[in-house]
Formats: structure tokens, C-alpha cells, sequence
């Protein structure tokens, strides 16, 4: 009976050893793949406080109009002149 008890337990505890052994490769190949998405949030969280701040500084109705008329567009009721250069 002890024998049979014995080959029993080596087998539960080879069990779960390989068991723990899968879990810490899972483990170790989540880390990677976090690591790299952090790596990857970084730019694009220096890009949002860039767009954020943009945004921020378009609500003002000056710098609109100054990117609007910059962008070619006119207020109401004036008009665009657009000068080509004479080809030669």
C-alpha cells in the first residue's frame, strides 16, 4: 500500500511541477509581450498631450482663423485671390 501511495505521490508531484513550469513560461512570454506594449504606449502617449495641447490651442477663435486662412479659406463675404506665377 505505502509503495502504491508513494508512485502516487511522485506522479501528483511531477504533475504539478510540470504544471508550475508551463505556468512560469506563460508567465515569462506575458512579461515580453507587456513590456513591448508599454514600449509602444509611450510615443503614443507623447502624441495625445501633442494633439491635446493642438486642440487646446485651436479652441482659441484667433489661432482658428489663423490656421483656416493659412489653410486657404476666407471669412464670409470675402474673396480668396490666388496669384499663380507667370511660366516662362
Amino acid at each position: 500500500m505505502r509503495i502504491i501511495l508513494g508512485i502516487f505521490l511522485i506522479i501528483a508531484i511531477g504533475a504539478l511541477s510540470w504544471y508550475l513550469y508551463q505556468l512560469y513560461q506563460q508567465r515569462r512570454v506575458l512579461a515580453d509581450q507587456s513590456e513591448k506594449l508599454l514600449q509602444e504606449i509611450q510615443p503614443l502617449e507623447k502624441e495625445n498631450q501633442e494633439l491635446t495641447a493642438e486642440l487646446k490651442r485651436l479652441e482659441d477663435p484667433e489661432n482658428l482663423e489663423i490656421e483656416l486662412r493659412e489653410a486657404g479659406y476666407a471669412s464670409p463675404g470675402e474673396k480668396v485671390l490666388i496669384i499663380v506665377p507667370k511660366e516662362d
